[in-house]
């Protein structure tokens, strides 16, 4: 869960008073959470909108639901609207109608004392009964309370629209956070960037997993340990150069298991988009149509486990299909398992675990399983004896082979370090004798102008593709 505490300047302030008292607006997107729950719960938005007249009528965005009006309490009814009905329509009188089988009217430029009529058919009323600042994600803002009939309370922001609303047995949605096209506010939903964006030097671990039963059982599991060396991003897509080891493992009823381990260096790619399943709101109906005779459908959930917040799309154990399409094509029920199908968690700071089954008693699952940065493990990490690797011996190999094919002169220098390199530099970091960090450099060079930096010891690490190495030199 993300959460940004903006510093307002005078013309982000502009930005967020264009709400003007709008219960909601094209172009933002709020997160909402009941009172008594742990993580965001709804995000609403205006997915679509037309003009009628001179009206202008707004499309919110839908979830899957539990069904409680069916026979069955398994099933669901997907494109179903949230707590701000289906659609709102605004008049031209910045009345707002909030419409869906029901209907409920917000006047957000009354003022003080004035009232209207706010469900006609329950014959609920509404009065503007306080008007306040406060506070609001580091705004100072004007607040109105409007308390309905019902003694129930809805509370509106002239700058965020609606920040409380009531729900069921006291309980009430509370606005979390925001965000416009050019303005964050508050927690946000985690999305593609919270799980796939890694840094140079984090270590990843993860798994490909093969299995299948049957008649004879199968299995292949291989596991990857490696340094991030490089990070590139193009437009939405983001790429990491990873260097290794593997542990493959293989299994069958005839041979038993064998187990070779190896080196590798690869490079992981990922691809963000509007479709992407990591972004992905709560209770999102996700939809996956194979050329089968049904489409299978179903939520989105979001959970904290060990301390960690998750987003689960479960095609695999969970999928749900149209029950009859002639009388309610909403309503859907559990289909079984349908082959070839993913189950997907993602799992922010660390990334994406898949399993999917390519046929009958066959199941394939791919894993990020472990991350490290900066020192901190998220996960799960393998030692380095997993792998087979030596490591006292590896860093003395590494070092001897470094310290012969990267030399740095002069020693002492006044100007320019050269650095006489046969290795592929991918990071020069230099710090002080005190261990603070006076330059980084990611770019594989030759020459490091260092005229800059005020006399004394240095220490420099270069990063190359064979590992790493720490020299000291003396800037005159």
């Amino acid at each position: 869960m993300k959460k940004f505490v903006l510093l307002i300047t005078l013309i982000s302030t502009l930005g967020v008073s264009a709400q003007n008292w709008n219960p909601i607006n094209l172009n933002s997107e709020y997160n909402y959470k009941i009172d008594t729950a742990q993580l965001i719960t709804n995000t609403i938005f205006v997915d679509s909108f037309s003009v009628s007249g001179n009206d202008s009528i707004y499309y919110l965005n839908r979830i899957m639901t539990n069904c409680d009006t069916c026979s069955n309490t398994s099933y669901k009814l997907k494109n179903q609207p949230q707590f701000l009905m289906r659609l709102v329509i605004k008049k031209t009188d910045s009345l707002f109608i909030f419409q869906d089988s029901t209907e409920f009217r917000l006047n957000p430029l009354k003022t003080l004392g004035e009232s209207w009529m706010y469900d006609s058919i329950n014959n609920t009323t509404a009065i503007v009964d306080s008007l306040y600042t406060q506070i609001v994600f580091g705004v100072v803002d004007s607040i109105k309370r409007i308390t309905l009939s019902n003694n129930q309370t809805i509370i509106l922001s002239k700058s965020f629209g609606i920040l409380r609303f009531p729900y069921v047995n006291n309980n009430y949605f509370v606005l979390l956070g925001l965000r416009n096209n050019t303005l964050i506010f508050g927690e946000q939903l985690p999305r593609f960037w919270d799980f796939f964006n890694y840094e140079i030097n984090d270590i990843l671990q993860w798994k490909d997993y093969s299995y299948c039963g049957g008649g004879a059982h199968s299995s292949n599991t291989t596991y990857f340990k490696g340094t991030v060396l490089s990070k590139s991003i193009i437009g939405d897509t983001v790429s990491y150069q990873i260097q290794g080891k593997k542990h493959y493992r293989h299994y069958n009823d005839f041979q038993g298991t064998t187990i070779t381990k190896d080196s590798f260096n690869l490079t992981l790619t990922f691809i963000d988009s509007i479709s992407h399943l990591s972004n992905n709101y709560p209770n999102e109906v996700s939809n996956r149509s194979p050329n089968w005779s049904y489409s299978p459908y179903t939520p989105t959930i979001f959970y904290m486990e060990n301390g960690l917040q998750k987003k689960l799309i479960d095609f695999f154990y969970n999928p749900f299909m149209i029950v009859n399409p002639a009388n309610n094509p909403d309503v859907v029920a559990p289909s079984g398992f349908p082959y070839g199908l993913p189950k997907s968690i993602f799992t922010v700071g660390l990334g994406e675990c898949i399993t999917y089954s390519p046929g009958i008693s066959c199941i394939d699952i791919q894993c990020m399983e472990g991350r490290i940065h900066l020192g901190d493990t998220i996960g799960t990490i393998y030692p380095d004896s997993f792998y087979g690797i030596d490591v006292e011996e590896e860093e003395e190999i590494k070092n001897e082979q470094n310290n012969n094919d990267l030399i740095i002169y002069p020693n002492p220098v006044s100007d320019q370090l050269s650095i006489n390199n046969k290795l592929t530099i991918y990071k020069i970091s230099i710090t002080d004798v005190s261990g603070r960090l006076v330059m980084t450099i990611k770019e594989n060079i030759s020459v490091i102008n260092v005229t800059n930096l005020p006399s004394g010891v240095y220490f420099i690490k270069i990063d190359t593709d064979i590992g790493s190495v720490t020299s000291k030199f003396v800037k005159q």
